[in-house]
């Protein structure tokens, strides 16, 4: 008698919560949080993107209302990021630039431009349908990319730390240099590239630096092999990843 009452009074708590709930009210979780304000004129798609989204990256959407593949790294069809969410990223869009007379109800999926289209958990085509009027938030959720499926690339065994850096600067060749604590590159301008990697959709350039250059840190200068052109990056640790830009400094610096 004594161990049901000592149940009983275990079960208490539980039972008030549960009937303090009211059977209308809607669990709501973070990531579901609103991140985006209400526009009148607009259809506001707010999209929780899978785990291993880059802020960096250009995400987009793209269906029969747009042209499909034409859509992909066109401005108006790019998402942005929400300021106080990692995993949210929002676009509105008016019923006025779509095409053809199609809608959101004729299939629309997302694209990113590092990690390709959008896929099933099942490794499957993925096909979003709405019907949602303008003044309107609507979530939805990316499962997977289509790199979360790619083979794993073939492990490049490296001389020490190796740099890997994804070239966007358009030169025609690119060198290392690198002065401070190491100079593993040699004098002005620098070791030349020592190979290529893809991962996913990106193709990245690296550099071995040599095992004695192991935790030094450099100041590293990028540049075009002496043609006069360079980007600086001070104090890196050479354990670290640095993105080339045409706009003179480095980017998504990721351990």
């Amino acid at each position: 008698m004594k161990k049901n009452i000592f149940y009983l009074l275990l079960l208490m708590p539980l039972l008030a919560f549960l009937g303090s709930c009211d059977d209308k009210d809607e669990i709501v979780f973070d990531h579901e949080l609103p991140q985006f304000e209400l526009k009148e004129n607009a259809i506001l798609l707010e999209v929780i993107m899978p785990q291993g989204t880059g802020a960096s990256e250009k995400l987009y959407i793209a269906g029969a209302f747009n042209g499909g593949e034409e859509a992909v790294g066109q401005p108006e069809w790019c998402l942005e990021k929400a300021a106080n969410s990692d995993v949210k990223w929002g676009i509105y869009l008016n019923h006025a630039t779509f095409k053809d007379g199609k809608t959101l109800a004729d299939g629309f999926c997302f694209v990113s431009d590092k990690q390709g289209v959008e896929r099933t958990v099942k490794n499957e085509d993925m096909l979003h349908t709405l019907n949602v009027g303008v003044g309107t938030r609507t979530n939805v959720t990316v499962s997977r990319w289509e790199a979360y499926f790619a083979e794993e690339p073939e492990e490049i065994p490296h001389d020490g730390y190796a740099i890997y850096v994804e070239d966007n600067s358009g030169w025609d060749a690119l060198a290392l240099y690198a002065w401070g604590d190491a100079e593993f590159a040699g004098g002005w301008p620098g070791m030349q590239v020592t190979g290529t990697k893809t991962i996913g959709k990106v193709t990245y350039k690296y550099f071995d630096t040599g095992e004695a250059s192991k935790g030094m840190n450099v100041n590293l200068i990028f540049n075009n092999n002496n043609g006069g052109k360079q980007i600086e990056g001070d104090g890196l640790p050479l354990s670290w990843t640095a993105t080339i830009t045409s706009t003179s400094q480095i980017l998504n610096m990721n351990r």
